[in-house]
């Protein structure tokens, strides 16, 4: 016969603390840093992590009453509104304000609008809001003329923009005037896109620190860089919507990444220069081609760069000479290079990369991929 274990006495402050140590690695309120090191889908999208951090949950619920009884916090801390064949019994729970006021980040159903209007009235305090992909047909996600409450609360936005979504979309935008990180998608099929003559509508956001628009309509994504984003610390953009505006002023800009590869498409410095002073970070894949700045251009706060290489598009000997871009004088400032990705550590057995001249002046040199090789 198995030994029955008794718990230690405790106070039930202490034990909601241990539980949040148990789980806080697979939180999914521990993936809220708005600036990612490569184009990756954030933890936030990614259903298996939820999945987990349920399970992880539920395993605390089933040890005690106590146990029991204190990660009910845990679990409704997060509410993934997935089957309609539950959707009554937790909706009566969320109607209990003693329930509700645990709700921290709402993962909304991708079928039924009303469910997901109805768990936001009963949670307007909710801090992360998460749009999964819709299925198809998106016509089962209706968007009846119902008004949001206000979600003054509401800080990180999580959101794959189809046509089924635009409706609520816009609605959660005009209800959230808090909102420090926006984080917009589009589905994997190009069918769900948002029509171009419905550009997305960005109100005033005052506190809006960081935006990571990935694969949009460039419409949509125009649309959004021309708001005011005078505050905005942290970018991350497709190159073609970045390049496109030339009127863009972004002065509080520390950190801009670029995803995709965009043919003929090159990094601009001459803009970043220009409308990016603050800049210290920059991230970009190694396979675009770089436009120096123009004569006299500088930029006087960027300290950091990292290049990501998966595979090399260019000839080998190009890289060789690839680091000697960065040796120009409106670079003085630049403190470290990461070469990030396995296609750098091909290159080095191949061509050398020449770090030498960078090395030289104070700057460090890295290859993120294997903490033992330095470029030559």
């Amino acid at each position: 016969m198995q030994e029955r274990v008794s718990l230690p006495s405790l106070p039930p402050e202490l034990w909601i603390c241990i539980h949040r140590l148990a789980i806080e690695d697979i939180s999914p309120h521990e993936f809220l840093d708005p600036v990612y090191s490569t184009p990756a889908t954030p933890d936030q999208l990614d259903d298996h992590s939820v999945r987990r951090f349920l399970k992880v949950s539920l395993s605390l619920v089933s040890v005690c009453r106590l146990w029991n009884r204190l990660a009910q916090e845990l679990l409704y801390e997060n509410v993934w509104l997935t089957d309609t064949r539950r959707w009554a019994s937790l909706s009566a729970a969320l109607q209990r304000p003693d329930i509700a006021r645990h709700v921290r980040s709402l993962r909304l159903s991708t079928t039924c609008y009303e469910h997901n209007v109805e768990a936001l009235r009963y949670c307007p305090q909710v801090e992360v809001l998460v749009q999964p992909e819709l299925p198809h047909p998106e016509l089962l996600y209706a968007a009846p003329s119902v008004p949001l409450p206000l979600l003054h609360s509401l800080r990180h936005l999580y959101w794959v923009e189809s046509q089924g979504s635009s409706a609520i979309l816009d609605k959660v935008l005009s209800a959230a005037p808090n909102l420090e990180h926006i984080f917009l998608t589009s589905p994997a099929t190009i069918i769900g896109i948002r029509s171009a003559s419905t550009p997305i509508e960005l109100p005033n956001l005052p506190h809006l620190k960081s935006l990571v628009l990935t694969w949009l309509h460039m419409e949509h994504a125009f649309a959004i860089l021309r708001n005011d984003l005078q505050h905005l610390t942290h970018l991350t953009v497709n190159l073609s919507d970045f390049t496109r505006d030339t009127a863009l002023s972004l002065p509080a800009l520390t950190s801009l990444a670029f995803v995709g590869l965009s043919g003929p498409a090159r990094v601009p410095y001459p803009t970043i220069c220009a409308h990016c002073p603050a800049l210290r970070e920059l991230r970009y894949n190694a396979s675009l081609f770089s436009e120096p700045p123009a004569a006299g251009q500088t930029a006087p706060a960027l300290t950091y760069i990292q290049l990501y290489l998966s595979a090399p598009r260019l000839h080998r000997p190009a890289y060789s000479h690839f680091l000697r871009f960065f040796e120009a004088p409106a670079f003085a400032a630049l403190e470290r290079v990461v070469l990030e990705g396995f296609g750098w550590a091909y290159l080095a057995r191949r061509v050398k990369l020449g770090a030498g001249p960078l090395r030289a002046r104070g700057c460090r040199v890295e290859f993120s991929a294997d903490g033992d090789y330095h470029p030559p």
